[in-house]
């Protein structure tokens, strides 16, 4: 049974109502170079319900703090009152048209400012209530959901190769290295060392690359495995489960100074 979002459907009856439909920064871009881009969150695996003032769609639910960063082809709507992290948050998700289509000219017109509905809209069927919509969001459910982004390897200035492709929930971290200087470096020969705030990875027993960690993991429960990555890279996946329930938003806070990559 699809999920339905009091805080999704708040979109549909307030007004006025702010919206914003822009498009994702590609992977590489300019814009998206970056490691302190907001990352974008999925609600949930199960569809939601997500409104602007043409119509309600079933779909998946994406929450972000700024709207640039969703993909191509979503309709972002502000939910006014909803923070994370200190800023207003967006919820994202594909709405069709009346022809099927994403994107019609009613929904891209939310780019422009403010959106006055014109009329009553039926939302009885959700069996929503006014109090549903005044509840706080269940804080066990915003942490299990999954964020992600790219952070740079190297320690150039300037330089984002986006080596490090994170994701966590507020327990854990996990995150696949991809570093160019180990290009054609057979898989065998890497390995992982982990301490609570840094992460060490070695290349026939020598350390080649450090970072420090954003914050502190439980030793005991870091794990690693390498494999053959794209272009000859040696792709290092390790996870980790954080010492405090919080949110990273990244995996590491610098490079460190003795890396030789």
């Amino acid at each position: 049974m699809p999920l339905a979002l009091p805080l999704m459907v708040l979109s549909a009856i307030r007004m006025p109502l702010y919206g914003s439909w822009q498009n994702h920064p590609r992977r590489g871009s300019s814009a998206a170079a970056s490691s302190a881009s907001p990352p974008v969150h999925l609600l949930s695996k199960e569809p939601g319900i997500l409104c602007n003032k043409d119509a309600c769609t079933e779909t998946p639910i994406y929450l972000t703090t700024d709207p640039a960063t969703a993909d191509p082809g979503l309709v972002c709507e502000l939910q006014e009152g909803l923070h994370m992290d200190g800023q207003v948050v967006w919820a994202c998700g594909k709405i069709e048209d009346g022809e099927g289509n994403g994107g019609s000219a009613a929904v891209m017109a939310a780019r422009s400012g403010e959106v006055t509905m014109s009329g009553r809209v039926d939302v009885s069927d959700l069996g929503l209530t006014m109090e549903d919509l005044d509840k706080v969001l269940d804080p066990a459910l915003l942490g299990g959901i999954d964020s992600s982004g790219y952070q740079s390897s190297s320690r150039v200035a300037g330089q984002d190769d986006q080596g490090v492709a994170w994701s966590e929930t507020i327990d854990e971290i996990e995150a696949i290295l991809r570093l160019p200087g180990l290009r054609g470096q057979p898989t065998a020969a890497i390995a992982v060392d982990f301490t609570d705030t840094t992460c060490v990875v070695t290349a026939f027993g020598m350390a080649v690359w450090t970072c420090v960690l954003i914050d502190e993991v439980e030793g005991s429960s870091t794990s690693w495995s390498v494999e053959d990555g794209p272009e000859t890279v040696p792709a290092i996946r390790v996870r980790a489960t954080k010492r405090r329930s919080a949110r990273w938003s990244g995996f590491l806070q610098q490079v460190g100074e003795n890396s030789i990559l």
